[in-house]
């Protein structure tokens, strides 16, 4: 387990379903096939909300347990807990910016992969 830098990438467990059931912009898609090749981390909380997701089909719990192989896992801590309210700070001010998954019935915001703050 490496520890998370600057350049490192914090995933939240929506943006990886929606990774997951191709619900992403190409866009938004190549930056997290780029950032899960580098250096990417997940928490603790992120693996069992993932494994627990009640939509998944066969084929999805398989590519979320592929895809957990791939990504560092921290446990969680102080960091993790700033970066996830980052996140979270980050989706409600681009809610206008929001596009619609129909798959997940639920709402993604762009924006928050690519924000640095």
């Amino acid at each position: 387990m490496g520890l998370i830098t600057e350049d490192s990438k914090v995933f939240d467990t929506n943006i990886l379903i929606y990774h997951l059931n191709d619900c992403l912009e190409d866009d938004v898609e190549q930056f997290l096939e780029n950032a899960f090749e580098s250096n990417s981390y997940i928490s603790v909380i992120t693996r069992i909300e993932l494994l627990g997701w009640f939509k998944h089909t066969e084929k999805s719990l398989s590519r979320a347990e592929e895809l957990l192989n791939i990504l560092n896992e921290q446990p969680l801590n102080e960091e993790v807990v700033k970066c996830c309210e980052m996140v979270y700070s980050i989706t409600a001010k681009n809610e206008a910016q929001s596009a619609r998954c129909d798959y997940c019935s639920d709402r993604f915001t762009s924006q928050i992969a690519f924000d640095d703050t």
